[in-house]
Formats: C-alpha cells, structure tokens, sequence
C-alpha cells in the first residue's frame, strides 16, 4: 500500500496555496464601513439644462436610497441624489444657482423600495455623505502643487500632451522633466508648461480622480491639477527637444512665490 505522508518539502510547496485560498476567502467575508449621509431634501434638477450633480450616474429599476449612496460612495463622491423613481447622480458640489425645491415636489417612490422617495421629473432628493474619503492633488517630493486653474483652448501649458490610462502627477512630472510648470487634467491626461497659470478655479472644479491613484485628483474638463517643481531636481529622465529652447531665467511670478513659499530665486534653465 503507497504511503500518503507528504514531504516537508512537499508540504512547504503547497503552504502558499493553502494561505491565499484562507486569505481570499476571509477577505470576503470583512465588513466594510456602511456611508453614512444626511438628507438635504428636494431639490431641482436640470436648472438652465444643467444637471445639479453629474460626476457619475447609473439608472436601475431596483433603485433605492441606500443603493444609490453606496454607489457614490464607492466613487469617492460626497454626493447623491435620487431622481425620477430610477436615476441616480454623484458629484462633489451642485451646480451654480441650484436651490431647494418644495417636499412635495419630490413624489416618485423609488422603483427597488416604494416606502422611499426618489425625486421626480427634474426634481432629485439630495443626500451628503460624511464618510467619503477625500481626493486631493498629490504630494510629491521637490514639487508644490499650485492648486486648481482654468485651461484655455490654447492650452495654459501648451506642450507635450500625454494620455495614460494610469496617469498619475508622478507619471506626469516625469513625463514634463525639464519643464518647470505641469499640470494634469481629465483623469488621464497631461501637460507641460513654461510659466505658471493665471485664472485660478475653485478647488472642487478639478474633481476628477486620476486614472492611476483613485485617491489623487487629476483635474477634470477644461480644469487642470497644475504643479511647479525645479527643473532636474526629482527626475532624471532626458529632457526633451522642446525644452532646450526653454528662456534662461524664467522667473516663478513674486506672488506664486509668496503664496507657496518658494525660493525667490527659483527659474529654469536650459540644456547645453
């Protein structure tokens, strides 16, 4: 009769695989903390045909409060709103010149649980949720990040466009070695600069996460995540051609300099 006792080197062989297997079934069975988030009534939608939030949506016929707030949960937005027994939206802020809308304009029950309220033709119940975790621009080591600008169609930084599906604003600055000035925008994309940025915009413009780092923002349309970092001194990537043409001398202005206590004497340089 064949003996059935295992080696240790056997059993050492197949321990890993016992582990993972332990460690993916635990992993499904740990609770995650629910999103907590507060009623802020009836309000309108599609005011001036824009949408009070409108980040993210998805629509479903068993659509309820709670399925909704978790789904923007999930999305790391503070928002949700509940619309048209169906709908549901996630934003960071509402629109310019939303209001309250009457209790009672918001009459639709939600399709996956009629005890409860979901809005109603261009009318939404709004909901914050506290426990969201918060995107920011990203802290990157020899860089400052300017905060959030408006961008032209000219481009306030013009050069060497990138588009990544795992963008990030390391990935970018990488990408921008030997310009002083990058910004990120849209999730995925980047740019580089030679000056700094003029119109600035709030910080919740730039709400959309990066592509590569869910918890970094990167911008979002015609709104750019813009950093400033000295040339050559986080990155040894080669500088590209357009780069060498950059102006000797090319002064951060005296009030980004004040505002994010740069060295006054902070400039770019040329390749020779």
């Amino acid at each position: 009769m064949a003996s059935t006792h295992l080696s240790l080197r056997q059993l050492l062989s197949v321990f890993p695989i016992f582990t993972t297997a332990i460690n993916a079934l635990a992993s499904q069975h740990i609770k995650r903390e629910p999103p907590v988030a507060t009623s802020l009534g009836c309000h309108y939608d599609n005011v001036g045909d824009e949408r009070a939030i409108e980040a993210s949506s998805y629509a479903a016929d068993d659509m309820t409060v709670e399925s909704c707030i978790e789904f923007c949960a999930n999305g790391k937005h503070p928002l949700a709103a509940v619309s048209y027994g169906r709908e549901c939206f996630c934003g960071e802020t509402l629109s310019a010149g939303n209001v309250a809308a009457p209790e009672a304009d918001c009459s639709f029950a939600c399709a996956g649980n009629p005890l409860e309220k979901c809005g109603a033709g261009n009318r939404i119940n709004l909901y914050s949720i506290q426990n969201v975790p918060v995107r920011g621009p990203a802290d990157l080591p020899g860089v400052t990040s300017l905060g959030c600008f408006v961008d032209t169609p000219t481009r306030v930084f013009p050069f060497n466009l990138v588009a990544a599906d795992d963008m990030t604003a390391a990935k970018c600055r990488d990408h921008c070695a030997g310009f002083s000035f990058f910004g990120t925008q849209y999730s995925r994309e980047c740019f580089c600069g030679t000056s700094a940025p003029t119109i600035s915009a709030p910080a919740s413009d730039c709400s959309m996460a990066c592509a590569g780092d869910d918890n970094e923002v990167c911008g979002a349309g015609m709104r750019l995540n813009a950093y400033y970092h000295v040339v050559g001194a986080t990155s040894t990537t080669a500088r590209t051609s357009t780069a060498a043409s950059l102006t000797p001398r090319r002064w951060l202005p005296l009030r980004l300099q004040l505002q994010h206590r740069l060295p006054l004497r902070a400039f770019t340089t040329t390749n020779t």
